[in-house]
């Protein structure tokens, strides 16, 4: 989807009542569903992050905290900044997250 200048500055709640396709929709049920969504996302994110540290802190998986260490270390260097640019370099990292999630969906 290609935003509009005009979309890009507005608050998304604002954008979608001035849709047609939402303009029929009560702005309290767009911002329940807004808040369900975003309550949503986070739930994932943290189920996310604790099956994985759970996973991490098994003594067996000792060899992966010090792989995953190192090319933490390796991509962003002494700086504790990680930046979006950063992520998509950390392929040990993207692995152990998807593994979490495959074993614990």
């Amino acid at each position: 989807v290609i935003k509009t200048a005009r979309e890009k500055t507005e608050c998304p709640l604002t954008v979608l009542s001035t849709r047609k396709s939402h303009s029929s929709v009560c702005p309290q049920n767009m911002l329940d569903e807004t808040i369900t969504l975003l309550f949503a996302g986070q739930d994932t994110s943290a189920a996310t992050l604790s099956w994985t540290l759970y996973l991490l802190s098994q003594a067996k998986n000792e060899h992966l905290r010090i792989r995953l260490k190192h090319e933490v270390e390796s991509v962003c260097g002494i700086s504790n900044d990680i930046f979006a640019s950063d992520i998509s370099k950390m392929k040990l990292v993207d692995w152990v997250i998807k593994e979490a999630q495959r074993l614990y969906p």
